[in-house]
């Protein structure tokens, strides 16, 4: 309709993303729907892309990792990664405070102007 409607303009989807209520851990890491939605609607991106011939310039997902939103504080989840908001000292954490372990047992240091 719109690429009809004003002679198929160049399409951005931005902040496209899906909340969840703030849920357990064992649950929220889980995920499963907001992985369904993620595949359906690019999947159908895609179609609209190659059947139609809109002209989609990019697609933004909301959220890398879950965040404070002002309208619901932590209550809400839109990151596709989940967050542990639990305040205080992480057992699990790394002795080092400057260094950040990947799941490939590689270390990643902390920069000095880094924000991480």
């Amino acid at each position: 309709w719109v690429s009809r409607r004003y002679a198929s303009p160049p399409i951005l989807v931005t902040e496209s993303g899906w909340s969840d209520p703030d849920l357990p851990v064992e649950e929220g890491v889980v995920d499963r729907l907001r992985t369904s939605y993620y595949a359906n609607y690019t999947s159908e991106l895609r179609k609209a892309i190659v059947e139609d011939d809109i002209d989609v310039r990019g697609y933004f997902a909301w959220s890398l990792m879950d965040n404070f939103e002002w309208g619901a504080g932590y209550t809400a989840r839109f990151g596709t990664t989940y967050v542990d908001f639990a305040l205080g000292n992480d057992p699990t954490a790394p002795e080092r405070n400057d260094s950040q372990p990947t799941a490939g047992r590689q270390w990643r240091w902390r920069e000095a102007l880094s924000s991480w």
